[in-house]
C-alpha cells in the first residue's frame, strides 16, 4: 500500500565469474599463438613453392614441412573439440585393444629430447611388458603427454623423472609418473584438477616458476582417465616431488602374468632417482 516495511540488500561475489573471463581470455591468447606457429610455416613454404618456376618440381622437404605442420594443426583442432566436449559432458573415447608398453615407448621417445635439454634424467621401469589395456591411443597420448610435460616443467635441472607401469589394482593397470621437482603446495593440491587452475609454484630457493600454460593439462588428463572408466590420482610433498598415478582398465581377456621388473635409464648415467613417498593420494 505504498508503506515502506524494510530494506533488501543483495550481495553477489563475482570473483569466480571475473576469474573465469580472465582465464578464457588468456586461453584464447595462448591458443592463438600456438596456431600461428604452424600456420606461419605452412604459409612460408607455400609462398616459396608458388614463386618457384612452373617447370621445376616442388622440393620434397617443403612438402614434408607443410604436411607436418598441417598435422599439428589437425591435432590442435581435435584437442579443442575434445575440450569443448569435456566441458559439455559429451566426451567419449574408443575401446581399442592396446599394448601399454608400445604406447608408452612412443610417448617417451617423443619427449626424450626435451628431457635432455632440461638437464633431467628419465628412468623407465616396466612390469609385464606385454600387458594390454582397453582405450583410445590418441587421447591417452594427449593425457600422458600432459603429465610428462608437467614433470619436465616443474623439475629443476639435475632432477629425475620416473615412468613406471605394470602394477595392477582392482582390475586396472597403474601408470606412475614420478618426479623430483618442486612439488605441490598443500593449499593448491585440492584444486589442481580444476579447469584453468594454476597454483603458485615456488622453488626451494624461493624463486617463482611461471611456465607457459593456462592450467588445462591436469583437467584434460583427469577427464581422459575418467572417460576410460579409470582415475587419476596425485601424491605430492612440496620441495620433494610428485607422483601422478593413472589407472586404466585392463583387457578383459588378459591372463595373469608375472615377470621380473626391468628398468631402463634415459638421459643420464648418474645413480637412481629419488622416489617421493607421500602419505596421501588425492583422486
Amino acid at each position: 500500500h505504498g508503506k515502506r516495511i524494510g530494506t533488501v540488500i543483495v550481495l553477489r561475489d563475482v570473483t569466480r565469474e571475473a576469474l573465469s573471463e580472465r582465464l578464457k581470455d588468456e586461453f584464447v591468447s595462448q591458443i592463438s599463438h600456438e596456431l600461428r606457429t604452424p600456420l606461419t610455416v605452412i604459409k612460408g613454404f607455400s609462398d616459396v613453392m608458388l614463386s618457384t618456376p612452373e617447370d621445376l618440381p616442388p622440393k620434397r622437404q617443403f612438402l614434408e614441412a607443410i604436411s607436418r605442420n598441417a598435422a599439428v594443426l589437425d591435432r590442435m583442432i581435435i584437442e579443442l573439440l575434445d575440450l569443448s566436449e569435456m566441458g559439455a559432458g559429451t566426451f567419449a573415447v574408443r575401446d581399442d585393444l592396446l599394448v601399454m608398453s608400445d604406447l608408452m615407448w612412443e610417448i617417451l621417445r617423443g619427449v626424450e629430447a626435451r628431457i635432455r635439454r632440461a638437464g633431467l634424467e628419465l628412468q623407465v621401469q616396466v612390469l609385464c611388458p606385454d600387458i594390454e589395456i582397453v582405450g583410445d591411443a590418441a587421447r591417452l597420448k594427449w593425457a600422458i603427454g600432459h603429465l610428462l610435460d608437467n614433470a619436465i616443467k616443474y623439475t629443476l635441472a639435475g632432477g629425475q623423472i620416473l615412468a613406471r607401469w605394470g602394477h595392477r589394482r582392482e582390475g586396472r593397470l597403474l601408470l606412475e609418473i614420478t618426479d623430483t621437482g618442486i612439488g605441490i603446495a598443500p593449499r593448491d593440491l585440492p584444486y589442481i584438477f580444476d579447469r584453468f587452475y594454476r597454483g603458485k609454484a615456488v622453488t626451494p630457493d624461493g624463486d617463482l616458476l611461471d611456465p607457459r600454460g593456462v592450467g588445462q593439462g591436469l583437467y584434460v588428463a583427469k577427464s581422459v582417465a575418467e572417460a576410460h572408466k579409470g582415475y587419476l590420482g596425485v601424491a605430492s610433498r612440496q620441495g620433494q616431488g610428485s607422483t601422478f598415478t593413472l589407472a586404466l582398465p585392463l583387457a578383459e581377456t588378459l591372463e595373469d602374468y608375472e615377470a621380473p621388473l626391468s628398468s631402463v635409464v634415459m638421459g643420464s648415467d648418474n645413480g637412481e632417482p629419488h622416489v617421493p613417498q607421500p602419505d596421501d593420494l588425492i583422486r
